[in-house]
């Protein structure tokens, strides 16, 4: 009887702890997803009274560069180490092949941006971007709630697999209650 109790707390436990998994892959996954929305708002035009200049090493604002024929940065606001940003040429190729291209671009140590590029029909590429720190912030965060809860669903687990263990027992008898 009591191999079962712990048997089924522990497949209990266990979907407990799938769920709190998989609602924070989504949480996290829904994050990633959204940084892309101001980028893809300031290439459709949404976005107005945009700086004249951002530096991608200390600001998490949006940026945006633009690309001529031969990939090379001609304008924009988003400067690097006193450059316009200047993302892998596989990102503009890309785009110019599908038509858009959204991923994750770490120029240097530590910056990580989200970054839309879009093909031009003048066959120049516009790209805007914006910095995942936050973003990533807010998952370490919630790993971090996740993890706690998970502690929290095992302490309770045992705490109710030891309160069972003490209920069941006869302490004045030394033995167990049996039914007549």
């Amino acid at each position: 009887m009591w191999v079962q109790r712990v048997v089924f707390a522990v497949v209990v436990y266990g979907l407990f702890a799938l769920a709190v998994g998989s609602t924070y892959v989504i949480v996290q996954h829904e994050g990633r997803s959204a940084v892309e929305d101001a980028p893809r708002a300031l290439l459709s035009g949404e976005v107005v009274g945009q700086p004249s200049r951002v530096d991608l090493a200390r600001s998490q604002g949006i940026f945006w560069t633009r690309y001529d024929r031969t990939d090379r940065p001609i304008h924009g606001n988003g400067y690097l180490h006193g450059v316009l940003a200047d993302p892998p040429s596989g990102v503009i190729d890309t785009a110019r092949e599908r038509g858009a291209d959204a991923v994750t671009w770490e120029p240097s140590a530590g910056l990580r941006f989200a970054i839309v590029a879009q093909a031009e029909p003048d066959g120049e590429v516009l790209m805007a971007g914006e910095s995942l720190s936050r973003t990533e912030e807010r998952a370490a965060q919630s790993l971090i709630i996740a993890l706690a809860v998970l502690v929290a669903g095992a302490v309770i687990t045992g705490a109710g697999l030891a309160v069972c263990a003490l209920v069941g027992r006869d302490t004045t008898a030394g033995g167990r209650i049996t039914p007549a």
